[in-house]
């Protein structure tokens, strides 16, 4: 029978343990990373759906004329 050495079994678990924890921690920085760009990113919804609030504020938006909004021509001389 083949002798086992204990030294080194445990020396390769550290590593696996330790791996296995920097992995963790990349999991939970990509996580991170993950949730500020689904909240920063112009679509409220990472399956890409508006709520039912947005939806009926985009349908009022769209019904308001061009012309009662001010032009950003408009808004640079304003605070130029």
């Amino acid at each position: 029978m083949e002798n086992i050495d204990l030294g080194i079994i445990q020396k390769d678990l550290n590593y696996l343990n330790k791996a296995v924890e920097e992995i963790r921690a990349n999991v939970s920085d990509v996580e991170m990373i993950k949730a500020f760009f689904f909240c920063h990113r112009p679509c409220p919804d990472p399956e890409g759906e508006f709520t039912e609030w947005a939806k009926k504020e985009l349908e009022e938006v769209r019904k308001t004329p061009d012309e009662n909004y001010i032009s950003m021509e408009e808004i640079q001389e304003e605070f130029s």
